[in-house]
């Protein structure tokens, strides 16, 4: 394993799965366990958003426990395409390299 890619003092995220402006029960309940390790591990938790009209959501995600949330709010984001949601995941995980990525 190449260890200078990793990121000791990064912070835990959870994908956070939103349809139709609602956030999934799974996503909060993944924020509830980031939470724990996030603090084990004495770091930020943060919430990774994927979709359009996400931003607005961000509200939700800070109450259950984030400390940051990133997001990827594009209006060609509308529809759950695989492969848009994954280019857009690591997107943003290259940009901010966290150190873990929890999905449900």
């Amino acid at each position: 394993m190449d260890n200078s890619r990793v990121n000791r003092n990064g912070e835990v995220w959870v994908y956070i799965e939103a349809v139709h402006g609602k956030i999934a029960d799974v996503s909060l309940e993944l924020l509830s366990k980031g939470r724990e390790l996030a603090d084990k591990l004495a770091v930020p938790l943060a919430g990774m958003l994927i979709g359009s009209g996400v931003a607005s959501l961000a509200a939700k995600v800070f109450s259950c426990g984030a400390d940051r949330v990133y997001a990827a709010d594009h209006p060609l984001l509308e529809r759950y395409e695989t492969l848009a949601y994954a280019k857009a995941a690591v997107a943003l995980i290259e940009e901010h390299n966290p150190q873990i990525v929890i999905y449900g």
